[in-house]
C-alpha cells in the first residue's frame, strides 16, 4: 500500500513539473511569441529582416503627364521633275545634308539636245523678225508715196487700196515675227530649266530618312526620289486636359523620358498652344520643342512628357512602396536607434512616379522601412539588410539573422583577430578555407559555426568561386540559405512571419 501511495506522489510531481514548463514555453499564453513559436525561441529575440530608406528633403512637383511620339519640324518629299535615268547619287539614308547640296544627277543628253534645238529656233526667230522689219518699212514707205499720188489724182483708187493692204500685211507679219521670237526665247528658257532639273538639290537642311532610287533607275516626272526631315530640334505634340489649360504657358519647361533611353532625361519647352479645345475629347493640343543639344533622339521615338504645374521646395519625400494604407489613413514604420520600429501615421502630398511627398508625419531625418513592413507592429525589432539609397546589404546583420548565437562570438573574433587571413583561417578551415578568408569576419564565423550553412557554402563555392568576392552573389546565397534553413527548422523564423499586421 505504501508503494502505491509513493508512486501516486511521484506521478503528481512529474505532472506538476510538466505543467510549469508548458506555462513558460514560447507558445504559451503567457509567452511573448506569436506564430512560429514551435522553434522554441521567443520571437521577441528574433529581428525581422527588412529593407530601409533614409528619408531626405528635396523639391517635388505636380505634373501633367502624357505620352507622345517625336516628330520632325518639316517632312519634305523630293521629286524628279524630268523623265531620265539616274547617273549619280550623292546621299544615303541617315546622311545630314545642307540646303543646296546636290543629291542626284539625272542623264541630260536628251535635254541638252532639246536645248540646242531651242537655241537654233531662237536664232531663226531673230532673223525672221529682222526680215519682217525690213518688209514692213518698205511697205510703209511705198504706201506713203501711193497715198501722195492718189491725193493728186495721179493713180486710181485700186492702186491706193492695194498699197494700203500690203503695208498693213507687212506690219502684221512683223508683229507675228516678234511673238515667234518671244516663244523661241521661252522654249530656250524651258530647256535650260529642264537641264537644271537633271541636278537634284536639297531644298532644306535636314536628314535623309528615305531613299527610293538608285543609280541606273529610270525615273519619270513627278516621281519621288527621297524624303528629307528637318531636325533637330524635334517637336512633341501632346494633348492636355482642358482643366490644365491655365497652368500651361508658352516657354514652359517640360521633361521628356524616352523608352529608348530609360536612364536619361531630355528637356524641351512649350512652343505652340492651340487656340481651340477639341470638343470631342476636351483636350488642348500643345507642341513642345525638344532641345537642340542632342542627336540621340529621332522622329517616331515614343516617350512620356512631364510638365510641372506646381512645385513644393524642400519637401519630405519617401518611396511610394514604404506607405501602408489602412482605413483611409496612411502609415510608415520608422526605424528607431535601438533597431525597433514605430508605426507613424502620415499625410501624403504630391506624388512623382515611385515617390510621394509626406506633408505631415515625418521631419525628413528619419529612417523608414520600405520592404517587409506588412508584418511589423510597434516595438518589433528589425534588421536592415539594405538601404534604398544604395548603401548595400549590411552583411553583419545578415550573419546575425542566420545564426543569432554567433553575434557575440563573431564580435570577439573580429576584435581579437582583425581582418588578417591568419585570423580567418583559424575561424574557417576546410575545403572552402581560401574563399572564407575573403569574407567579413562575422560572416566567416557564422558559416563555420553552422554545419548546414557550412555544407551549403562548400557546395556553392565549388559551383561558383566568385560568391566569395562578389557581394551581390554572396547576399543572394545567404538569403536563399537562410530561407531554406528556416523552412527546415534549422533557425527560428523571423518575427511576424506567421501572420499579418495585428
Amino acid at each position: 500500500m505504501k508503494k502505491i501511495i509513493l508512486l501516486i506522489a511521484l506521478l503528481t510531481l512529474v505532472f506538476s513539473a510538466c505543467s510549469s514548463e508548458e506555462s513558460l514555453s514560447p507558445g504559451s499564453a503567457n509567452g511573448r511569441s506569436g506564430p512560429g513559436s514551435d522553434s522554441g525561441v521567443q520571437q521577441a529575440d528574433v529581428a525581422m529582416s527588412v529593407e530601409g530608406h533614409k528619408v531626405t528633403r528635396r523639391s517635388i512637383s505636380q505634373y501633367v503627364i502624357t505620352n507622345t511620339s517625336l516628330e520632325s519640324i518639316r517632312d519634305v518629299m523630293v521629286y524628279s521633275r524630268v523623265s531620265a535615268n539616274v547617273i549619280e547619287r550623292f546621299f544615303e539614308e541617315g546622311d545630314v545634308v545642307e540646303e543646296g547640296d546636290v543629291l542626284v544627277r539625272l542623264q541630260d543628253d536628251e535635254i541638252i539636245n532639246s536645248l540646242e534645238q531651242a537655241r537654233i529656233d531662237l536664232q531663226q526667230a531673230e532673223v525672221a523678225v529682222r526680215q519682217a522689219v525690213v518688209n514692213a518699212d518698205q511697205s510703209e514707205a511705198d504706201f506713203a508715196r501711193v497715198k501722195s499720188l492718189y491725193e493728186q489724182q495721179l493713180i486710181s483708187r485700186q492702186e491706193y487700196d492695194q498699197a494700203e493692204i500690203t503695208s498693213r500685211s507687212d506690219s502684221l507679219t512683223l508683229e507675228n515675227a516678234g511673238q515667234q521670237l518671244e516663244a523661241a526665247k521661252a522654249r530656250l528658257q524651258a530647256a535650260e530649266i529642264q537641264l537644271a532639273y537633271t541636278t537634284v538639290k536639297s531644298p532644306i537642311s535636314g536628314v535623309v530618312t528615305e531613299r527610293l532610287v538608285d543609280v541606273g533607275d529610270r525615273v519619270s516626272a513627278n516621281q519621288q526620289l527621297l524624303t528629307l526631315q528637318e531636325f533637330p530640334p524635334l517637336w512633341a505634340r501632346i494633348f492636355v486636359p482642358e482643366k490644365s489649360m491655365p497652368k500651361i504657358k508658352i516657354g514652359q519647361l517640360a521633361r521628356i523620358s524616352m523608352e529608348t533611353y530609360p536612364d536619361r532625361e531630355f528637356t524641351g519647352r512649350i512652343k505652340l498652344i492651340s487656340p481651340t479645345v477639341e470638343a470631342e475629347s476636351g483636350t488642348l493640343k500643345v507642341t513642345i520643342e525638344v532641345a537642340r543639344d542632342t542627336r540621340l533622339l529621332k522622329p517616331g521615338m515614343f516617350g512620356t512628357v512631364y510638365i510641372a504645374t506646381d512645385t513644393h521646395e524642400n519637401a519630405v519625400v519617401v518611396p511610394r512602396k514604404s506607405i501602408i494604407r489602412e482605413r483611409n489613413a496612411n502609415y510608415v514604420f520608422v526605424i528607431n536607434d535601438d533597431n525597433t520600429v514605430t508605426r507613424q501615421e502620415v499625410v501624403t502630398g504630391f506624388s512623382e512616379e515611385d515617390e510621394v511627398e509626406i506633408a505631415s508625419g515625418l521631419q525628413g531625418n528619419e529612417a523608414i522601412v520600405t520592404v517587409g513592413q506588412e508584418t511589423l507592429s510597434d516595438g518589433y525589432p528589425v534588421m536592415v539588410q539594405s538601404w534604398s539609397d544604395g548603401s548595400g546589404v549590411d552583411e553583419v546583420q545578415v550573419a546575425d539573422t542566420a545564426n543569432p548565437a554567433s553575434s557575440e562570438e563573431g564580435n570577439q573574433v573580429s576584435s581579437s583577430s582583425g581582418s588578417s587571413p591568419q585570423a580567418r583561417q583559424a575561424v574557417s578551415p576546410g575545403s572552402s578555407q581560401q574563399a572564407e578568408n575573403q569574407l567579413p569576419e562575422r560572416i566567416a564565423q557564422m558559416i563555420q559555426s553552422n554545419p548546414a550553412l557550412k555544407k551549403a557554402w562548400d557546395e556553392k563555392i565549388a559551383e561558383d568561386p566568385e560568391v566569395a568576392t562578389d557581394p551581390e552573389k554572396r547576399r543572394a546565397f545567404l538569403r536563399e540559405a537562410m530561407s531554406e534553413m528556416r523552412a527546415g527548422g534549422q533557425i527560428p523564423p523571423s518575427r511576424g512571419m506567421g501572420g499579418g499586421r495585428p
